[in-house]
């Protein structure tokens, strides 16, 4: 082994140039030629080429070395990157699987864009949180909201409608719905629904908003007689009427007093205006009132001949006066609903006299007219008589010639009360019947 004279390394014997440092070995001490010059040197670039070779072989062994660990490193960084967007992937999947099936999720985010009044992807959001609980109240009534503020007032009212199907408690549906109904003019949903609510204290709550139909007093149809129609509620609010078949409204005729059905047809529509002004259906009947003329009444006695009474008072008259009906009379000329009225029995009067009686109904219809004529030959009393036999005697026979005269003079008073009769038919018929001898009754 030689030593190398400049860094001191250990230089093998087949070596010319130290292996560490590149210096050339001196083989022989202080001799050299020009041959042996040239063929150090050329010995010397060989080695210097063989070295560099090596070393750039080791180099590129080097760099081919760092390449296939910088590829294999990036292989490797890649599948790890590639792991973990796979785990991120599919924990996100997972998350989002999560989420998807997650009402509460759903629902909070359908509330986060409600509040930021990104009602678009609310009403995404709260869709896919009814399709996982379809019950939910709070889902349901927000659903209505989103669809209120969209624009969708018959999406929110059915929303609101499920709610309270669902849950007939749920007062914050009721809320929501009611003034909808209102806002939509849907009056008849709008007492559907509060017709079908169970619970007092909603009602309560809303009970400004519910109409009563208007009760009558008494059923649509014919009737002889007039009659009295009442209405009733049960509400607080008020009702409206009409007579001429026009439709209620609040400013038609208030209902304050019992309304008086008179003769012939009436048609009455009535509704029920609640404290909201919210009207209920109209109610609509129809009555035909048909009385019937009153009859003639009769008359006591029957057209004749008077004279006193035994107890010598005057004859009475009396009318037969049926329940319901007023009588009417008075003497030689026709009665009407104007004559004196009828109270009890009337004293016949002195002389030829026709006697008129007229029945009128409560309605206030006139009826036929009855009369009867009466001849009252009435006597002038005596304390005494003369003292003569005689005159008694002729007083007979003069009583019995006054009563033929009389009975003729009641004959030709007779005819002329039926001519009386009948050149006043007219006038009776204008005064509201006809007239009828009591001799007919």
């Amino acid at each position: 082994m030689r030593i190398c004279s400049k860094c001191k390394s250990e230089i093998p014997d087949h070596e010319l140039f130290c292996p560490f440092c590149g210096e050339e070995v001196q083989l022989v001490a202080n001799y050299e030629t020009m041959e042996s010059r040239a063929h150090i040197e050329r010995k010397k670039q060989q080695e210097r080429e063989r070295i560099e070779r090596e070393r750039a072989e080791l180099a590129a062994r080097e760099l081919r070395l760092k390449k296939r660990q910088r590829e294999k490193r990036m292989k490797t960084t890649l599948i790890v990157i590639i792991l973990l967007i796979g785990v991120i992937i599919a924990g996100f999947a997972l998350n989002m699987q999560k989420h998807n099936t997650s009402f509460d999720y759903q629902y909070r985010k359908a509330m986060e864009c409600f509040q930021e009044q990104d009602y678009d992807d609310a009403l995404v959001y709260i869709q896919k949180a009814m399709k996982l609980s379809p019950d939910s109240a709070d889902g349901g009534v927000l659903l209505g909201k989103i669809q209120e503020q969209l624009n969708h007032d018959d999406a929110a009212a059915t929303a609101y409608e499920t709610v309270i199907r669902n849950h007939p408690d749920c007062e914050e549906a009721y809320d929501q719905l009611i003034p909808l109904y209102v806002k939509m003019k849907e009056y008849d949903r709008l007492q559907s629904t509060l017709s079908a609510c169970t619970n007092a204290s909603i009602r309560e709550k809303f009970k400004d908003y519910i109409t009563y139909e208007p009760t009558f007093s008494i059923e649509a149809g014919d009737y002889a007689e007039t009659q009295t129609l009442m209405l009733t509620t049960n509400g607080d609010g008020d009702i409206y009427y009409t007579l001429d078949e026009t439709e209620p409204t609040s400013a038609s005729t208030r209902y304050t007093a019992a309304i008086e059905l008179s003769e012939g047809k009436t048609v009455v529509n009535a509704v029920y205006i609640s404290k909201k002004n919210i009207s209920s259906k109209v109610i609509s009947k129809t009555y035909t009132i048909s009385v019937a003329s009153p009859t003639a009444p009769k008359i006591t006695p029957v057209s004749g001949v008077y004279t006193e009474t035994d107890d010598g008072d005057d004859p009475e008259i009396t009318i037969e006066v049926p329940e319901g009906y007023t009588a009417y009379y008075s003497f030689d000329q026709k009665a009407t609903a104007t004559s004196l009225r009828y109270t009890g029995p009337v004293s016949m009067r002195s002389g030829t006299h026709i006697f008129y009686a007229v029945l009128v109904s409560s309605s206030g219809k006139v009826g036929d007219v009855a009369s009867a004529t009466y001849v009252y030959n009435k006597t002038t009393s005596t304390s005494t008589q003369s003292s003569s036999e005689k005159n008694s005697s002729a007083s007979d026979d003069d009583s019995n010639k006054n009563t033929s005269d009389t009975q003729k003079s009641y004959d030709d008073e007779y005819i002329q009360d039926d001519s009386l009769s009948g050149d006043t038919s007219d006038e009776g018929d204008s005064n509201g019947g006809n007239v009828s001898s009591s001799e007919e009754n």
